[in-house]
């Protein structure tokens, strides 16, 4: 039995658990989000620490294979599975619904998410995609338009 966790204080508490009663039981991580400070080495401690915290897990739940391939080669951790699901579940557009001309999609919140694949979707569509997001690197790979 695996017991699945939200946060690195959980995943601490539980690892610190199993050196307390000495029994080994697996940890999953569920909706991990990890993003980079402005100072590098403050980058570099929060690396060392969450390396450290996520080698005490068997398995790390995030929201996209972009956070999933960029985490698993970030932290490079053997014993460390990283999975992605989609949030909230799988939705399939209605066949009578019409996006609009003056419409947009909006995206905001922390960066991890995979913009360039919801810009190549949108940009199928006569609506524009609008990204308010905390981070210049999660935009690297998307096309933005010269103002």
């Amino acid at each position: 039995m695996c017991s699945p966790i939200s946060s690195d204080m959980e995943l601490i508490g539980l690892a610190m658990a199993r050196l307390i009663y000495r029994k080994h039981f697996p940890i999953a991580l569920m909706g991990f989000i990890y993003t980079t400070r402005e100072s590098a080495t403050i980058n570099a401690m929060r690396r060392l620490y969450f390396r450290a915290v996520l080698s005490q897990a068997v398995g790390v739940t995030c929201f996209s294979k972009f956070e999933q391939q960029y985490y698993s080669e970030l932290f490079d951790l053997k014993n460390t599975k990283f999975t992605s699901t989609l949030f909230g579940g799988v939705f399939n557009k209605p066949d009578d619904l019409e996006p609009s001309n003056s419409g947009y999609v909006l995206s905001a919140g922390r960066s991890g998410r995979n913009y360039k694949q919801l810009c190549e979707a949108v940009s199928q569509l006569p609506i524009q995609a609008h990204i308010i997001c905390d981070s210049a690197f999660a935009l690297q790979d998307v096309a933005l338009p010269q103002m």
